[in-house]
């Protein structure tokens, strides 16, 4: 194979392309820790075994390192419709001594999961770009009970950076805030939750992140019929924001004014549930030392922070402490005083926390009066 790089990620060694971009060949090495992450989900599943699809694959670093690392995988089915990174896919498998434990299809992803209703354990969908074009395959491939990666890179559109993509392509309206990645993921959560809802299923988030350009959430799918109405009904609905006063609120039905008695900008219908399955992240963060990582401190800073997320919104304390004229306290202070609260792995200077903004600018205050007045903190 000419024009082409051997590299190590992981336990494993590929062979890419020299410009690992490339369409036709399609090699991301920044998305090595999402890559990381699905190795030490699976590994940190009770299932002894499981059929693995990795639908989008590229050049098939991913289904390599899910049968090289994770000890779970019965067999990896890999599906990539183009022809050059089929070759590089079996060339992967090959140099690695796994070429008897995956199955490799040159198709559309779409056609080969509508072939296959019914029969995975855990579907992986990464595309460039939006999923949504996938979901309805991904869920109709899975069993009963099975697990879905799902990542999305089109983040202006989940954001609300851009409403009208937002409305289009997701059916979500939403506007522009101080927590950009928040929505996002909320958002992509929400998505994928109707999308299996069609077929009867419930989606329920083990582990959500953002990283570098991507969000990624990976869950439980269970076929639950009649109730996967109620499911929607209790973990969906509207995230309240007001572009003026920062105030935010998040519940199931329109909440009225907001902090500077203006009316709040909505945000719906998106997830308002949880986003994490504390006890599995838990579990992964525990086999991070013993699992070959590419990034194995990145990992585990993420996962300790999310391990600890609350299910409330966040606040970016260094836009609220401009837009008031305030000090912005230390993280350990506003943590201290403010209820249901935690960090935040995706904004470095926010707090997540069930406290209205009233709330947390008087914490501020307080704060910036005992830096102006030394002798109250004696």
């Amino acid at each position: 194979m000419e024009g082409i790089s051997e590299l190590r990620e992981g336990s494993v060694t590929l062979v890419v392309p020299k410009d690992p971009l490339k369409k036709k060949a399609f090699y991301n090495p920044s998305a090595a820790l999402s890559r990381d992450m699905t190795v030490l989900f699976i590994k940190a599943l009770e299932e002894k075994e499981l059929e693995i699809c990795d639908s989008l694959a590229g050049t098939g670093a991913r289904s390599v390192r899910i049968l090289k690392e994770t000890g779970k995988a019965s067999r990896v089915w890999i599906v990539e419709r183009s022809h050059e990174a089929v070759d590089f896919i079996h060339h992967n498998l090959k140099v690695n001594g796994l070429a008897n434990k995956a199955y490799v299809f040159e198709m559309d992803a779409n056609v080969f999961l509508y072939q296959h209703a019914g029969f995975f354990d855990f579907v992986d969908i990464d595309p460039f770009g939006s999923p949504v074009y996938y979901l309805e395959g991904a869920v109709r491939a899975a069993k009963r009970k099975a697990y879905l990666a799902v990542t999305a890179t089109d983040q202006k559109a989940l954001m609300g950076f851009s409403p009208r993509t937002t409305m289009r392509r997701y059916g979500i309206r939403a506007i522009k805030t101080d927590m950009k990645h928040e929505i996002g993921l909320r958002n992509l959560i929400a998505t994928v939750a109707f999308a299996v809802a069609r077929y009867e299923y419930v989606f329920i988030p083990m582990i959500s992140f953002h990283h570098i350009h991507y969000y990624r959430v990976i869950g439980r799918l269970e076929k639950r019929h009649a109730y996967t109405g109620d499911y929607l009904k209790e973990n969906t609905g509207i995230i309240h924001y007001c572009p003026y006063c920062l105030d935010r609120d998040m519940s199931q039905s329109f909440s009225g004014t907001c902090y500077c008695g203006r009316e709040f900008r909505p945000i719906y219908p998106t997830w308002i549930g949880s986003m994490h399955d504390r006890e599995h992240v838990l579990r992964m963060l525990a086999l991070v030392d013993t699992t070959p990582l590419q990034n194995p401190s990145e990992v585990k800073k993420i996962l300790k922070i999310v391990s600890r997320e609350t299910n409330a919104l966040p606040y970016n304390i260094h836009e609220i402490a401009s837009h008031y004229k305030l000090i912005v306290p230390p993280r350990k202070y506003l943590l201290s005083k403010l209820p249901d609260s935690s960090a935040v792995h995706h904004l470095p200077y926010g707090i997540k926390t069930s406290a209205r903004l009233k709330d947390v600018l008087e914490v501020m205050k307080e704060f910036k009066e005992k830096q102006s007045n030394p002798e109250t903190q004696q």
